[in-house]
């Protein structure tokens, strides 16, 4: 059923007098004590200002979640004798509901209908500006202080007692067997032990039937996401590949040591969403030039889909400034020293001569710009460099300088001139060359997984003094990636804290493929089309995205 068919409602249970709340067309509603949550619980009922989250991404694809592992939310399935402790984000469906703080407390259930017809006939008379889905009126402002303060007063302690009360004697409830037994237990103790028998029976009959649901809800749940498995259970590797659409990439993270690394700088990412805005604002030139450097790698016949999938993030830095010509920005290298890194891929010279690009000269400067005024100075610090690589240093050269960073002390001093770094066009044959999926003789192959950690790596091993580049094979080489059949990591045993650089940037770029696109989707603030836009065909799925966010965040 399409997300614009139906709209989520939530209604309180009938012992808490069944009022309706919604229509909710964000993708988070969020309940709590807070005023600013969607649905705001008097603060006696020990619920914390946010204590849980419902998702909605779809008919098949609705969860809850805690807000923390201190919230508790209890999930009641239908036919089922009591609730269980919800402690991780978790598929729940129509019809099913859930409680907050105890098991007893105020009950919500899931219901999808259409938007109230009134809406509709609304959104066909005029536009206008929305706010979470609703048009900003006087009198949706009413709607909404009436829907808060009903809220607050229905879940509070008396107001329950006296629904609770209500419903019972109205429900005709007070006259069922069940319940007048209840009462007569109290008058002996024969009955009371009569009434505990059948309890047990009771119980051991209800045991079988919760297992019977259990094992239900799994199949429920395998079938909402597409998978044989429950994410909650996954394990980082194959969310991992969820998430980017990938099987090998789930399979080169059973590199356990690697993927250890991985792990730690997609927490990074995923705790710092601020530094991914300038991907997800409307209009902006960087996004639009990546969703065309996407376009790009779709269109290489050279490159698989897997490492595709892979390559679209190394042009996705975080919190990226605008691209000028030439583009230069402060890194530290496999040296762990300043450099300057150019063009949308960030590539240091050191690595462009490497990998035998046409590359101009360029070094890095910490100082004042009016300290290399002087040509002599700027010349000097390109010779250095040029000496360390034994480049050619040409006699005729124009330089310039640009800020490497916004401190007003960190400048590039390089030689003017075309360069390939600056131009998706000119950088292809290179990605080409590096990253083929037909490379078997230097890297491992991509099929078992690790030949994609081995390209990534290779191409940011060509920043290493203990690298060259190979004429016949146009590829960089001096360092054997055969070796990562086993682990990254056996391939620079010999290389210390600079082989550790190689290889962490190889684990940003599958860093940047998972975090980045669940930043994207668990951001309600963020605009559909936007991320639509920037993330294409890979949207992940948010059950997937929430898991791997809880995981990482309460490990």
């Amino acid at each position: 059923m399409a997300f614009e068919e139906k709209v989520l409602y939530l209604r309180l249970s009938p012992e808490f007098g069944g009022t309706r709340f919604g229509h909710f067309e964000q993708r988070v509603v969020r309940l709590g004590s807070d005023p600013s949550c969607d649905i705001a619980i008097a603060q006696g009922f020990g619920v914390a200002p946010e204590h849980a989250q419902v998702i909605f991404d779809g008919a098949n694809n609705i969860i809850v979640a805690p807000a923390d592992r201190a919230a508790d939310v209890y999930l009641w399935k239908p036919h089922a004798p009591r609730p269980d402790l919800v402690s991780t984000p978790t598929a729940i469906r129509p019809g099913e509901s859930f409680a907050l703080a105890t098991p007893n407390g105020p009950r919500f259930i899931i219901e999808l209908d259409e938007l109230p017809e009134e809406v509709k006939a609304a959104r066909d008379k005029m536009g206008g500006p929305r706010i979470g889905g609703r048009k900003l009126t006087g009198k949706a402002m009413g709607d909404e202080v009436k829907r808060q303060a009903w809220t607050s007063l229905l879940v509070m302690a008396p107001m329950q007692m006296a629904q609770r009360a209500y419903i019972f004697v109205k429900s005709g409830a007070i006259l069922q067997p069940r319940n007048i037994i209840l009462g007569v237990t109290m008058l002996g103790g024969y009955i009371i032990g009569g009434a505990s028998l059948c309890s047990a029976r009771k119980s051991s009959a209800d045991l079988v039937s919760s297992q019977a649901a259990v094992k239900g809800c799994k199949e429920e749940l395998a079938a909402a996401v597409g998978s044989e498995s429950d994410p909650v259970k996954m394990k980082f590797s194959d969310l991992a590949g969820r998430i980017v659409g990938s099987t090998r990439v789930a399979t080169a993270l059973k590199d356990r040591k690697f993927a250890k690394v991985v792990k730690e700088r997609t927490k990074n990412l995923l705790m710092d969403p601020g530094a991914y805005s300038w991907l997800f604002r409307p209009g902006s030139k960087r996004a639009n030039r990546l969703v065309d450097w996407r376009s790009r790698l779709y269109e290489r016949d050279d490159l698989s889909g897997d490492m595709a999938n892979l390559l679209v993030w190394m042009a996705a830095p975080p919190d990226a400034k605008p691209l000028e010509t030439p583009n230069y920005v402060r890194q530290i290298d496999s040296e762990n020293s300043d450099a300057c890194a150019r063009g949308p891929l960030g590539v240091t010279y050191r690595q462009a001569f490497n990998m035998g690009m046409g590359a101009q000269l360029d070094a890095f400067h910490r100082g004042s710009s009016s300290s290399i005024e002087d040509n002599s100075i700027r010349k000097e610090k390109l010779q250095e460099v040029a000496t360390s690589l034994e480049a050619e240093m040409p006699e005729e050269l124009t330089m310039e300088i640009v800020g490497a960073d916004s401190s007003g002390k960190a400048y590039c001093i390089y030689a003017e001139g075309d360069d390939d770094r600056d131009r998706f066009a000119s950088l292809m044959p290179y990605v080409d060359r590096h990253f083929d999926k037909n490379d078997e003789k230097t890297v491992p192959i991509e099929a078992g997984g690790k030949g994609l950690t081995a390209k990534l790596a290779r191409w940011y091993a060509a920043d290493l003094f203990s690298s060259s580049y190979d004429p016949s094979r146009r590829l960089v080489k001096g360092i054997d990636f055969k070796k990562a059949s086993s682990s990254i990591h056996s391939v620079f045993e010999n290389e210390g804290s600079r082989g550790d650089w190689v290889i962490e940037r190889a684990a940003d770029i599958y860093a940047r493929a998972i975090a980045v696109p669940c930043i994207g989707v668990l951001d309600t603030e963020k605009e559909a089309d936007q991320i639509q836009a920037v993330l294409g065909d890979n949207m992940p799925n948010a059950i997937h995205c929430l898991v791997l966010n809880y995981q990482l965040t309460t490990e």
